[in-house]
């Protein structure tokens, strides 16, 4: 079984390679340019480049690979990905791997962050102490602290000043059609699922992860608050959907007419 999976594994990231990357006249592998992954100018590169050692040595030594692992082969800026992520850097890294031939290269994405929410709506409640005053650092914590399998090549660097959190390029991440959810009962199973998901990454994200940072049970909080008040929950989560659902009708209406009107967005 093992094997099997490994083998699943070795297949998707060939599939990623051949949809980003190819081979150039000199048989290396490269990633190729489209309207979506523009080459970088050479200051850029030599920046990223530059950059690379902070992120390897932020990567914990029990999961870092050898040097040759993280070796740069090609950068492309990424275009047209995220929503709440618009107006922020986005690049794709090509590393050597575990290897020197082409076919097991990885690909990362270096994304920049920007401040927590959390932070600037309670500044008290997430100080930036924790995080080392590096927004990369918090996404990466976060991300460690919400999985109980982490990506090994989750790590942060700074780039020009610019804080980055970087991590391989999941070959298995697809988009959720939403259009599939014809009925009430798919649209209620689907969120039943998601849900889970939450819930349990919530519940190991807490003092099971690293009680200096959040030194209670967040499941148990939960759990004491709702027994008995579950109706008063329901109520709660349903006002605060329709509410939340209507800020987002406005926000985008307003997203809408300012597109229109040449305003700039970012």
């Amino acid at each position: 079984m093992p094997r099997c999976v490994q083998k699943a594994s070795d297949k998707n990231r060939s599939r990623l390679l051949s949809k980003y990357t190819q081979l150039n006249n000199t048989n290396n592998r490269v990633f190729q340019t489209t309207s979506e992954l523009q080459p970088v100018s050479s200051s850029t590169y030599s920046d990223i480049a530059g950059a690379m050692s902070s992120y390897i040595a932020s990567i914990p030594s029990i999961k870092r690979y050898n040097n040759s692992y993280y070796a740069l082969k090609d950068i492309r800026l990424k275009l047209g990905s995220g929503t709440g992520s618009l107006g922020k850097y986005r690049y794709y890294l090509l590393i050597e791997g575990p290897s020197s031939v082409t076919d097991d290269d990885r690909i990362l994405q270096m994304k920049q962050e920007g401040s927590s929410a959390v932070a600037i709506a309670v500044p008290g409640l997430l100080p930036t102490s924790v995080y080392g005053n590096q927004e990369g650092a918090r996404v990466a914590i976060a991300t460690k602290a919400m999985l109980s399998n982490t990506d090994p090549l989750v790590g942060y660097t700074t780039v020009n000043s610019i804080p980055f959190m970087v991590h391989e390029k999941s070959p298995y991440q697809v988009d959720f059609d939403y259009t599939l959810l014809t009925t009430k009962s798919k649209f209620m199973d689907a969120m039943g699922y998601a849900g889970k998901v939450v819930a349990k990454n919530h519940a190991i994200s807490d003092k099971d992860y690293d009680a200096a940072i959040i030194p209670v049970s967040v499941d148990k909080e939960v759990t004491d608050i709702v027994s008995g008040n579950k109706a008063v929950f329901k109520d709660e989560i349903v006002n605060f959907a329709v509410d939340y659902a209507t800020q987002v009708e406005y926000d985008y209406t307003s997203f809408v007419n300012a597109y229109n009107q040449g305003v700039i967005l970012y």
